[in-house]
């Protein structure tokens, strides 16, 4: 059986964008049905998910999150206007 858990734990280790990829569309396609009304909660159970997966490949293994990446539904800072001060 451990032969199974480490055949899975390479798979998601050389698969991990991939994988990323897969849990943000799940979480966009949720996001639509339910009209965007559980957004925040869709967002981190996204993120807990990958979080999740993560640990289940190992740390040492798992792919170091982008400088500047920002979470599914993270908000932008907002736009101060072309009348704020620099």
């Amino acid at each position: 059986m451990s032969d199974l858990f480490d055949k899975a734990k390479n798979l998601l280790a050389e698969n991990s964008d991939t994988v990323d990829d897969v849990v943000d569309k799940l979480a966009g396609l949720v996001d639509d049905k339910t009209g965007g009304k559980h957004k925040k909660q869709v967002a981190d159970g996204a993120e807990k998910a990958k979080d999740a997966i993560a640990g289940f490949v190992g740390a040492d293994e798992a792919p170091k999150k982008k400088p500047g990446a920002k979470k599914p539904g993270a908000k932008k800072p907002a736009d101060p206007g072309p009348d704020a001060a620099p």
